[in-house]
């Protein structure tokens, strides 16, 4: 699969279309063994060994067929660099791993000639222009299975015979996330092949979200079209253009940034970082030793800012070192597959974690969005485009005007103003907000939207 410039566009055409017909077997073959492993478990007794042995023949042949998509996947962004056949690929590979994830009801109302698989209002997939997609996932993170304290299960028991293996109700795998992350970060997935941007993998199959350059990036999230082709409808039947498209998604960016800023309440503990979970489960077990009443002590923790702990998954935005940090994992990997002296279960020590985890604090840019490992890297970032949007929304902390407009919009109560970063300026933001109040009535969601852009944001763009 390494590229073979001297090769005539034919053969390097051929090539392609013989991987993708490749991957997509593997795609078949195995979601037919996964709903035939859905099929077989649900009049499983415990009783009949054959039956047993069935479901664990087609079981393995799922696994091996996503093993060998990710394999292809993980040599396309290893080997190949960013160009219309190879960004192809990635996107084939990528549609291969979601589809194999996705629920068989929610497979059958995929249509394959789109280019964006919820461009339609797919009432099983939450679209990008979804204002609280991003939003839930944090909010109601208790309410995804995913997101559960032990994600490892036993497939077998003791004895060899089955228990529970629901496989296909679990999250994708460490090594199918890492791929198609990669896949992302290099810019290796043409988003028309593979029918869903990054943010759309995140949501569709209940992974931990956070705010991430990746889910900052247009164009690895959704397809931009620089004919002016419209193609996504809003709620109301409008379709959207370009500039609708980026004005709905910024939209969905800031209500995320909104819902990430609030207090912790048991409904998000779940999207907060390992050691603030800790934190809070500590706290919990001593209030419970004294007796204090449990709503004493949601209030008390309410109190303790996200900020506190480093989260794990914050990384720095400059492309360079997400670009290293990923190489040097997919090294690693490599090296421990090849090397028969490695003990695979010693990654998994808590000292590996531990040693893992203790990484310099990063800095954070003075739109309080953007991270970084240091100073230099922040210019660096500014460099590869930020300084253009640094402050404009939703690259800024969330101001009276933002959360009186998100609430405009959202048809919110009051009650709902967490997250204000200037709450002294409330009144004067509401009186801005209340003079174009009968020009708001007279206009559709995705219409206020882009008003409200174009005046703070994109009008100001350097």
């Amino acid at each position: 699969m390494e590229e073979e410039p001297r090769l005539p566009p034919e053969s390097r055409q051929l090539k392609v279309y013989l991987i993708v017909a490749i991957v997509n077997g593997l795609k078949k073959h195995a979601i037919v063994n996964r709903l035939r492993t859905e099929k077989q478990m649900q009049g499983l007794n415990g009783q009949s060994d054959s039956k047993q042995d069935s479901i664990q023949q087609s079981m393995s042949s799922f696994i091996i067929c996503v093993e060998a998509i990710v394999d292809i996947g993980e040599r396309i962004m290893l080997k190949l660099l960013p160009n219309h056949g190879n960004c192809l690929l990635g996107g084939v590979v990528a549609r291969a791993l979601l589809e194999v994830h996705l629920k068989s009801d929610i497979l059958d109302t995929i249509d394959h000639d789109q280019i964006y698989v919820a461009q339609n209002g797919n009432p099983h997939l939450r679209s990008m222009i979804d204002p609280y997609r991003y939003a839930n996932a944090i909010s109601n993170a208790f309410a995804n299975p995913h997101l559960g304290p032990s994600l490892r299960s036993s497939r077998t028991t003791n004895d060899g015979t089955l228990n529970d293996m629901k496989v296909m109700d679990q999250r994708p795998s460490q090594e199918v996330q890492d791929v198609v992350r990669a896949l992302f970060l290099r810019d290796l997935i043409d988003i028309r092949a593979s029918g869903f941007g990054w943010g759309d993998w995140c949501i569709w199959l209940g992974l931990p979200l956070s705010p991430e350059p990746l889910l900052f990036s247009h164009h690895k999230n959704y397809p931009i079209s620089d004919s002016g082709e419209v193609w996504m409808m809003d709620e109301e039947g409008e379709f959207l253009d370009s500039k609708d498209l980026v004005a709905r998604y910024e939209f969905t960016l800031m209500v995320l940034l909104r819902e990430w800023n609030k207090p912790w309440s048991p409904g998000s503990n779940l999207s907060f970082s390992i050691p603030f979970r800790s934190a809070i489960r500590e706290l919990a077990l001593c209030a419970h030793r004294y007796g204090v009443p449990s709503d004493i002590v949601e209030t008390v923790n309410s109190f303790l800012p996200r900020l506190w702990w480093r989260d794990e998954r914050s990384v720095c935005w400059f492309t360079d070192c997400q670009l290293k940090r990923m190489h040097d994992h997919f090294q690693s990997k490599i090296i421990s597959r090849q090397s028969n002296w490695i003990d695979r279960e010693s990654a998994f020590t808590p000292h590996a974690i531990d040693s893992r985890s203790k990484a310099h604090p990063l800095v954070t840019c003075k739109c309080g969005v953007v991270l970084a490992c240091s100073k230099e890297h922040i210019g660096f970032i500014h460099q590869e485009g930020h300084a253009r949007c640094c402050g404009l929304p939703p690259y800024r902390p969330l101001s009276g005007e933002d959360i009186a407009f998100i609430r405009d919009i959202l048809d919110e109560t009051a009650g709902q103003l967490e997250g204000v970063s200037n709450s002294n300026d409330d009144e004067d933001d509401w009186e801005s907000v209340n003079s174009d109040e009968e020009f708001l009535e007279d206009k559709t969601m995705s219409q206020k939207i882009r008003k409200y852009f174009e005046e703070n944001s994109f009008r100001h763009v350097r």
